[in-house]
Parts: C-alpha cells; sequence; structure tokens
C-alpha cells in the first residue's frame, strides 16, 4: 500500500488532474493523498537544533494573539529573553526607531524573541536581535481583517472615528454606513479599519500614493522574513513554521484567542466588497503577493507535510476537546513519526488560554526578578537601536 502511494506521489499531478489546474486544486489532491497514509520512519527533529531566536510582527487582526500565545508558552518552557515594552503591550508608537521603549535584558543577557506590537523596522529587528534569527510575520484576507478590526476598534477600544458612525436602524450594522460613505469617517491611506497591514509592516506614509516604491517595498518585505503566515490557511502554517524553526509539535498547540469583540458578525454585499478592496487596495496588494507565496511553498512540500497536517489538526481537536472539559486529568500524547511522547496537563490548557495582556504582566515580572538580582545589561541603550536609519529605504 505505502509503495503504492510513493509511486503515485511521483506521478506528476497534472496527469491526474485537469489539464489547467489551479493551486486550490493542486493542494486539495496533495491533502487527499495524504490521507494513505502509512507505517514508516520519519525523523521527528533531524539533526538540527531548535532555533530560540524569532522575530515575530505582530499584524493587528492577523491571529497575532494566538500567536503571541505561541510564542509566549515557548520562551517561557526555555528560559529565553524576551524584549518586553516598558509601559502597555506596544513595543514602539511609532515607525521611527526613536519611539521603541522596551525594558533591558538581565546582566549578560541579550534578547533572543520579539513578538509584540510594533511597527516594523527591519534595523531594529536585526539591532534587537542575533544574526542567526528567524524572521516571521502574519498576513490576513483584507475584508475578513476589517470586518474583525471594525467590531474590535469601534466597540472594545472605541476609536473615535468608528463610534461617530450612526444609523437610523439599529438592526442595521454600522459598517454598512461606513461603507456606504467610504472616506468620509476614515479619512487617512492608514488606519486601523484601512490598509492597517502595510501600516504595520512599516510603509512609509509619504509614498503610500507611490506604486513603484510599494512593489519595490513588498520586495524588501520579501527579502527580510523566511516565513509569513496566513490567517486562511493557520495550521498549515504552524506545521511550516515548526519545521522551520525545528521546534516540538506540542509547542504549536493552541486553542484560538480572539483579541477583543466577536460578537456583531456581519456579512458584506459582494459591491460592499469591491468598495472596500479598492479603498484599502494595499492591503489587498499585500496580501495577494504573500499568500501566492505561501501557496507555492505549498506546493513544494512533500506527502509528509500533509500527512503532518492531517495528525496535527486531529490533535488540535482532541487537546481542544480535553481543555475544554474542565477535568483537570492529564493529557496523554502518545509517541507518533511526528512527536515524542508528550503530556498535557491543567496548567498547559490554562496557559494556552491566557490572554496578551497578562502573559506581558507574567514575562515583566520573571525579567524584572531577574533584573532585581543580577541588574540590567548595561550595554544594552535604546539610542542603539536601528541607528542606520528607518525600515524603508527607497
Amino acid at each position: 500500500m505505502y509503495g503504492g502511494v510513493n509511486k503515485l506521489w511521483k506521478k506528476p499531478f497534472i496527469d491526474q488532474l485537469d489539464k489547467n489546474p489551479t493551486l486550490e486544486q493542486h493542494l486539495k489532491y496533495l491533502q487527499n493523498l495524504s490521507l494513505l497514509d502509512g507505517p514508516g520512519d520519519v525523523r521527528i527533529f533531524g539533526n538540527r537544533k531548535e532555533i530560540h531566536h524569532v522575530g515575530y510582527l505582530k499584524v493587528h487582526k492577523t491571529a497575532s494573539t494566538t500567536m503571541f500565545n505561541i510564542f509566549s508558552r515557548f520562551a517561557q518552557s526555555r528560559n529565553l529573553t524576551v524584549a518586553l515594552p516598558l509601559r502597555t503591550n506596544y513595543l514602539s508608537s511609532s515607525l521611527s526607531p526613536h519611539s521603541w521603549q522596551i525594558q533591558p535584558p538581565p546582566f549578560n543577557k541579550t534578547f533572543d524573541m520579539v513578538f509584540h506590537h510594533c511597527f516594523f523596522n527591519d534595523m531594529v529587528f536585526k539591532s534587537l536581535l542575533p544574526e542567526s534569527t528567524v524572521f516571521i510575520a502574519s498576513v490576513r484576507d483584507p475584508v475578513s481583517r476589517f470586518i474583525s478590526a471594525f467590531n474590535y476598534f469601534r466597540n472594545v477600544y472605541k476609536t473615535s472615528y468608528l463610534k461617530r458612525i450612526k444609523t437610523d436602524d439599529r438592526r442595521v450594522h454600522p459598517i454598512h454606513e461606513y461603507l456606504r460613505h467610504l472616506g468620509l469617517y476614515d479619512t487617512r491611506m492608514t488606519s486601523p479599519t484601512r490598509n492597517a497591514m502595510v501600516r504595520d509592516f512599516g510603509f512609509p506614509r509619504k509614498y503610500l500614493q507611490n506604486q513603484t516604491m510599494f512593489e519595490r517595498f513588498l520586495s524588501k518585505l520579501d527579502n527580510f522574513f523566511d516565513l509569513v503566515l496566513v490567517v486562511e490557511y493557520f495550521n498549515e502554517s504552524l506545521v511550516l513554521m515548526k519545521r522551520l524553526l525545528n521546534w516540538h509539535i506540542k509547542d504549536i498547540l493552541y486553542t484560538p484567542l480572539v483579541s477583543g469583540d466577536s460578537r456583531n458578525n456581519v456579512k458584506l454585499t459582494e459591491d460592499e466588497i469591491k468598495k472596500y478592496k479598492q479603498f484599502s487596495n494595499l492591503d489587498v496588494t499585500l496580501y495577494e503577493f504573500f499568500l501566492k507565496k505561501f501557496k507555492q511553498t505549498l506546493l513544494k512540500q512533500d506527502e509528509t507535510f500533509f500527512q503532518e497536517l492531517n495528525y496535527f489538526k486531529k490533535l488540535l481537536d482532541d487537546v481542544k476537546s480535553h481543555c475544554n472539559s474542565g477535568t483537570g486529568e492529564i493529557f496523554h500524547v502518545q509517541k507518533s513519526k511526528w512527536n515524542q511522547e508528550f503530556i498535557l496537563n491543567l496548567s498547559d490548557c490554562k496557559q494556552m488560554k491566557t490572554g496578551e495582556l497578562e502573559l506581558t504582566k507574567i514575562m515583566k515580572s520573571n525579567q524584572q526578578k531577574l533584573i532585581s538580582v543580577a541588574g540590567p545589561n548595561k550595554q544594552f541603550s535604546l539610542n542603539n537601536l536601528g541607528s542606520s536609519g528607518s525600515a524603508f529605504k527607497p
């Protein structure tokens, strides 16, 4: 049986599908093929060490709170040093490297990871982290991201330009009023609800109308980031990240964490979607750029990737069911060709459900205890961050 699978795998998929298959058809073919998994030994971690140096750009409303939880758990389990904000949960308030506010690392320590909110500046990322760092970001379909951001920034964050939106009929969601009068409430080229991903990725405002500069910017991002996760392929993204970083499968387990108000789900019309995509065109271009690259990366994976993906999805369901049961019992995960045997206890379940602010508070407390004993690393200086300039140079 397994020999037959290998033979089928080697046969070009073009002979088994339509003459001109879409990327989606090809991916579905690979996923179906992976269901024919059979016995065999697969190296779980290979000969490489797991990577501890990671710089993650936390882009608003792109499953970044869930990613934050994953990175935080990993950092705490390995006693790694994280670049933590001095106040709140933001490392920077603008594109300028001078806006960064970071708690210094403890004596004789340097930073291993960055994963809090900030405006991307490649020189700052490189200043904070070692040369061996792997850089990761995430993107999301701009329309889906817009709906999530609209509800959050209006209902939770109470953003003024969104709170001003009123409708005559309370049954009509305010988002429809926003889309009916595009530009009336949202007057800037970038905001929490317009081209927000481009803003978080650090594209300078003075070039927002310059298509040539934007294309150069995308190329620069492509060269900088080792992996850009796509929310619409979240589990695929995590398995790719696990393999890239050589982490354990336990490290990427999660329960979805929603930042803010998840109520007021709304459906947009085709005309509204079209209008919004034109209004937030830079985000659309950025998303389609990285989505295309992500799909091409998936197409390069062999059958073992999709076998591991299927295993991971089933494991996620089991973990979710266990953690939501409230029994407090230990959950045993047997050894497979994708992982060593491990357990999940009540503490693991609680940590997977802990929010960003609470995790930040815990990490700050732990790091401050080390500083109180050994003192800070006096060689660290905010003045040296990104001293060579901004994140984008045309």
